[in-house]
């Protein structure tokens, strides 16, 4: 899971999605009781997002034993817990060396309409027949679309 917060920061820019994703994980180390069993610990983890955040001082020359670069993985996930954590308050030009990702968010509610609450209300109890009007499918939007079944067909 850490190496993978590792790579969607390196390849998407997704900082801060990986850095909640990384935060989860911290939140159950600090959870975790070394009086409690195995069994009991991971129920107390949350479903989504299972797991444990890095801690350098386990021994995971055992669990990695059979991959074909342990050294790199030990340095990645070590990488990975110094970007992350939530003790960490880097400016995001400094992050990681990754660029941000695109943000697909609309600067507004209706790009380029205003439109009150009470048309907008109007408009989802009316199921379209009241409120705003000129959204949806109309007769200019039927025939450009014949038109384009027409002319790839």
């Amino acid at each position: 899971h850490i190496l993978w917060c590792h790579n969607v920061v390196k390849a998407y820019g997704m900082y801060e999605f990986a850095k909640d994703r990384y935060g989860n994980l911290q939140d159950t180390r600090a959870s975790w009781s070394k009086k409690k069993t195995f069994e009991d610990n991971a129920k107390a983890m949350v479903s989504f997002n299972p797991g444990l955040s890095y801690d350098p001082d386990q021994d995971l020359t055992a669990a990695l034993s059979k991959h074909y670069n342990p050294e790199l993985v030990k340095e990645k996930l070590a990488e990975c817990h110094d970007m992350l954590k939530k003790e960490n308050a880097k400016e995001v030009d400094e992050k990681a060396d990754a660029e941000l990702a695109y943000d697909l968010t609309t600067w507004e509610d209706f790009p380029g309409v205003t439109y009150s609450v009470t048309k907008v209300m109007l408009q989802a109890l009316t199921r379209g027949w009241a409120g705003i009007s000129g959204t949806g499918p109309n007769v200019g939007f039927t025939q450009y679309a014949a038109s384009l079944r027409e002319h790839y067909a």
